[in-house]
């Protein structure tokens, strides 16, 4: 899932998620669309730890996403 712009205060970014990365997996789960994370983001709880990966270049970077209450 190709990430086209993000909140430099929000928790991907925290996470290590950049504008130009490929979600590959969200959540241990492979992820191809936005539907699927949106979906996984959707079930997940205040305070849960979800592990990321994303591909940026050629490699891939591994994260954890904190979920927060949304403002």
């Amino acid at each position: 899932v190709y990430v086209q712009q993000i909140d430099r205060r929000g928790p991907a970014w925290a996470a290590g998620v950049r504008p130009g990365d490929i979600i590959r997996e969200l959540g241990g789960r492979s992820v191809r669309s936005r539907a699927e994370v949106d979906s996984l983001l959707a079930r997940a709880r205040i305070g849960d730890k979800l592990p990321i990966l994303v591909e940026r270049e050629g490699q891939r970077l591994r994260g954890e996403l904190v979920i927060v209450e949304k403002p």
